[in-house]
Order: C-alpha cells, then sequence, then structure tokens
C-alpha cells in the first residue's frame, strides 16, 4: 500500500487492522457506564476511538471502553497523565463491573 500527497510518496505497511464498531447510547451496558460516571458527579463523553473494545463491539459482543483519568499530548514524547483522578476512574470502573455483573446476573 501507498501513501501519497501531491508532493510526497511513502510505503505503508499494514501492521494490524481493528474493524470500527458502536454502540447505542441507549445500550444498557453504554448507560451502566454513563450512570457510573455521573454517580461521580462528572458528564458522560461519547466519543469514538481506537480502543481494544473496537473488536468485540465489531463482533456485537457489548463491550464499552472507559478512561479512568485524563491524559494530554497523547501519543507523544511529552504524553503524561493526570494521577490525581485516578482513585475516582477506579471507583467509576468498580460500580460499572459490579452493575454490570448484576445486568448480566439478571438476564
Amino acid at each position: 500500500m501507498t501513501w501519497q500527497n501531491q508532493k510526497q510518496r511513502f510505503p505503508v505497511d499494514i501492521l494490524g487492522e481493528r474493524p470500527a464498531g458502536m454502540r447505542s447510547q441507549a445500550d444498557p451496558l453504554v448507560q451502566l457506564a454513563a450512570e457510573a460516571i455521573i454517580w461521580l458527579g462528572m458528564e458522560p463523553k461519547y466519543e469514538a476511538s481506537s480502543t481494544d473494545a473496537n473488536i468485540p463491539i465489531s463482533l456485537n459482543i457489548p463491550a464499552v471502553c472507559i478512561g479512568i483519568t485524563q491524559v494530554e499530548r497523547a501519543h507523544t514524547l511529552e504524553e503524561f497523565l493526570y494521577v490525581p483522578p485516578i482513585g475516582d476512574g477506579l471507583a467509576q470502573l468498580t460500580l460499572l463491573c459490579i452493575e454490570a455483573s448484576t445486568l448480566i446476573a439478571n438476564t
């Protein structure tokens, strides 16, 4: 495969593929993830990104990706994360796991 613009041309090797997929905001798992972040007093953000959740989502297996903190300058040499929000992020993750387990047990 080759990528090019008007002045340059580069060979491109595909290292892997992450099929895209998405879940509806009405999906019970997405709603549980939103409720967990709202429980912490924050507003949920619904964004598309490249994550390991893409594989199960593309196979119609319920999955979500949540962040437990904030990062800046992602994928650069200056990338860093904020440590203080990690506690709240782990609380969000714990609540989501408990609620999702309950949802699965009741289906």
